[in-house]
């Protein structure tokens, strides 16, 4: 049966099982301060804001032609290497956030409440595996050899542009990819979703330019040691057993998804 918008309610499921109705009015009635001025509440250390809690991100830029008090606001969160947490009311909900320096402007950062963050409990470390410490050690080794500074823009998001060129090729009333090339792409996906941990590591290591003869010496059993015993093949990565869930409780009640400031994040320039 269809049901019309206008006989949608919002609803809350109490403990007992029971559907709680909650009208417009009944929204409306809540003492929430309808003011959509950004109340900043205190100073925090950069540090103490784990990423986790991060909801979206929105430019803030002056509102009038004087940027002086912009500047001034800018460059102390910058010396201080602290974050300014703030309030506000969006569609008579408020929201908790913080304002940070983002290169030369200032971020609204908004965040998830406390309650919004998932417990970092996993059933899958109910039980740590030992590791023994030349494993560690190895591991180590490995990391310190492919350690970068992150420069996101070396990086391409090869779905969006395989994406674009399959949307243009349908334009033009033509194919963006033969046959060969989607059995190709699907063969290579087959004997990828478990893969040995040191070996991959390994591999991208000597990919890099590391020691592809570092394994004959003669301490290579020291410096390389062999999977732990129990587990064959060693550490493995599958895509069947590492699994990912959002950190973000799902939670009732209007989200909302804009305010009147530069959204950071660029969507016109997707596909979808």
């Amino acid at each position: 049966e269809e049901v019309e918008f206008s006989d949608i309610a919002k609803a809350y499921e109490s403990e007992d099982g029971e559907m709680v109705i909650l009208t417009k009015e009944d929204l409306a009635s809540l003492p929430v301060e309808q003011s959509h001025e950004i109340e900043v509440t205190e100073f925090v250390p950069a540090d103490q804001v784990d990423p986790v809690a991060f909801d979206n991100a929105y430019f803030l830029e002056p509102a009038s032609r004087s940027n002086r008090a912009y500047v001034l606001m800018r460059e102390a969160l910058q010396s201080t290497d602290r974050l300014a947490i703030c309030t506000f009311t969006l569609r008579n909900r408020t929201r908790l956030c913080a304002l940070r320096v983002y290169k030369d402007i200032l971020m609204l950062q908004t965040l998830l409440w406390p309650d919004e963050i998932r417990p970092a409990i996993l059933e899958g470390l109910d039980k740590e595996a030992k590791v023994r410490p030349q494993e560690v050690k190895m591991a180590t080794w490995l990391i310190e050899t492919m350690a970068a500074d992150f420069e996101p823009e070396k990086y391409e998001d090869d779905y969006q542009l395989q994406l674009k060129e399959l949307v243009e090729a349908k334009a033009a009333g033509g194919e963006a990819f033969t046959v060969e090339e989607r059995e190709e792409a699907r063969d290579d996906d087959g004997d990828d979703e478990v893969a040995d941990l040191l070996a991959a590591l390994r591999a991208s290591v000597k990919d890099r330019g590391g020691d592809a003869d570092a394994s004959e010496n003669d301490d290579d059993e020291e410096r390389f040691p062999p999977p732990a015993a129990g587990y064959p093949g060693g550490a493995v990565v599958s895509t069947s057993v590492m699994s990912t869930s959002r950190a973000e409780h799902s939670i009732s009640g209007p989200r909302p998804s804009s305010v009147r400031l530069g959204v950071a994040k660029q969507q016109e320039s997707r596909a979808w």
